[in-house]
This record gives structure tokens, sequence and C-alpha cells, in this order.
């Protein structure tokens, strides 16, 4: 069971489970040539088994860049719904065990969005999909094998 939906999952181990991190997000919704063929498929096939995920984190961070003037997005709000329903993802919230968890990941850096997200997929034990070099290696250090998934792949 889901529990972040209540829905049984349709499949059974929870790797395959997807969640994106936020420059993820955007290269699958501008289909960007960065996002890798095993990235792409493994997306996709998530996103047909409902099992595709974004956190709240990411609304966040592009609140973040957004207020910096580092992209452009007129609507923050209205980007941000129809980012998800073009996705059919599930927003995943960040409640008391993600920032229980989020001061627990030791040796990581301190990139507050970072850290909720592998939070989240440590939490939720669901496979972060990012490019991140710093993600990547803390996650091929500490995690478990399947916790993080290279977007570029």
């Amino acid at each position: 069971m889901d529990s972040s939906t209540g829905k049984e999952s349709p499949l059974t181990l929870p790797t395959d489970r997807l969640l994106l991190d936020t420059h993820v997000l955007v290269w699958t919704l501008e289909d960007d040539a960065r996002l890798g063929t095993t990235a792409r498929s493994e997306i996709v096939r998530a996103r047909d088994a409902d099992i595709l995920y974004v956190s709240i984190t990411s609304l966040w961070e592009l609140g973040c860049l957004a207020a910096k003037g580092k992209i452009r997005v007129p609507d923050l709000r209205a980007w941000w719904l129809e980012a998800v329903r073009r996705l059919r993802a599930t927003e995943l919230p960040i409640g008391r065990s993600v920032i229980l968890e989020f001061f627990q990941l030791e040796g990581m850096h301190n990139d507050p969005g970072d850290r909720f997200l592998v939070a989240t997929a440590l939490r939720e034990k669901i496979t972060l999909v990012t490019a991140d070099e710093k993600i990547l290696a803390w996650c091929s250090s500490h995690c478990v094998e399947g916790t993080a998934l290279d977007a570029r792949r």
C-alpha cells in the first residue's frame, strides 16, 4: 500500500516507484535531451503504472529560483498544477518523518532542497531520479542500491 495515496501499488518492489528531482521534473516536461533513454523509459513506465511522484520540495525550489530571477514562471501555482497533471504524478508532502530524516543524512552536503528530496526518497522507500552528482555520490555510499537513478542514463 502506498502511504501517500492509500492506493495499492500495482508493482511489488518499492523501488519501482519514482520520485523526480526538480531538474528532472523540468527536463521531463520539456523533453530535454539530457534525460537519458533508461531514465525516460522508467519515468514513462512509472507514470503509466501510477507510481510517479513529485515532492512539494520541488515547488519550493522552483519558487526560490523564480524569486532569484533564474527561471521565469509568471504563475507558479498554475505551472505546478499543470506539471503535476501532465506527468500524472502524485505530490509527496514534507511530513515529520521526512524532516527528522533530513537531519540524519550524515555526510551529505547542506543544500536543503537536495536533503529534503533524499530524505523523502529514503522515508518513502522510493527511487529518486536525479542527475545531481553530489546526490548520486552520497547515495552510492550511504543508501541501499536503487535509492537513486542517474537521470542521464
